[in-house]
C-alpha cells in the first residue's frame, strides 16, 4: 500500500498562489491535511505576495475589515480603568520616593495597607523598600523563606 498523499499540484498551485488561499483552505479543497500543503508548498518553492493586511496595531485583519482600537475598554490589558502604573504615581507625588520607615531610596515599592489593590487612595498607600516591605508588612512570608536557611543564610 502506498503511504505517499496525492496531490494535484496544478489545482493546489493555482489555489496556494493565484488565488492567495490559505493553507486551511487549500487543505479542504484538496481533502488533505494543512500540514500536506504546506509541505507541497515549502517543497516547490510556491509564494505568494504579501497579501496579510495589518492594521496599525499589527493585528492581523480581512480585506475590508475594521476593528475597534486596542486602546481603553478593548485592549487586552483593561483593568477596569486604572493602569498597572497609577497607584505607584499616586503614592509617589503624596509621600516622596523614598520609603517611608528607613529613608532608602533603592528597590522602592508600594504597600496597600488595607492589602486592597483597588484602593488607590493615597491615605491606603506607603512607599516602602522592599527590605521594610518584607519585614514590616510581610513577616509571615520572611519566616516561610529563611526556614529552610543555614546559620549563614544559606538555602539547606
Amino acid at each position: 500500500m502506498d503511504k505517499r498523499i496525492k496531490v494535484n499540484l496544478d489545482l493546489l498551485k493555482k489555489l496556494y498562489v493565484v488565488d492567495g488561499l490559505s493553507g486551511r483552505k487549500c487543505a479542504e479543497l484538496l481533502n488533505v491535511s494543512k500540514s500536506a500543503v504546506l509541505k507541497f508548498t515549502k517543497r516547490y518553492g510556491w509564494s505568494r505576495p504579501n497579501i496579510q493586511n495589518t492594521d496599525s496595531f499589527g493585528r492581523f485583519v480581512a480585506e475590508q475589515q475594521v476593528l475597534p482600537p486596542a486602546t481603553g475598554e478593548n485592549h487586552f490589558r483593561w483593568k477596569g480603568g486604572v493602569g498597572t502604573k497609577t497607584y505607584r504615581r499616586i503614592a509617589f507625588s503624596n509621600h516622596g520616593d523614598s520609603c517611608e520607615h528607613c529613608g532608602s531610596k533603592d528597590n522602592i515599592s508600594v504597600h496597600h495597607v488595607n492589602k486592597n489593590r483597588k484602593n488607590n487612595d493615597p491615605t491606603n498607600l506607603k512607599v516602602v523598600c522592599q527590605k521594610c516591605h518584607m519585614i514590616i508588612y510581610h513577616p509571615d512570608n520572611l519566616a516561610e523563606r529563611s526556614g529552610n536557611r543555614d546559620e549563614y543564610g544559606r538555602f539547606i
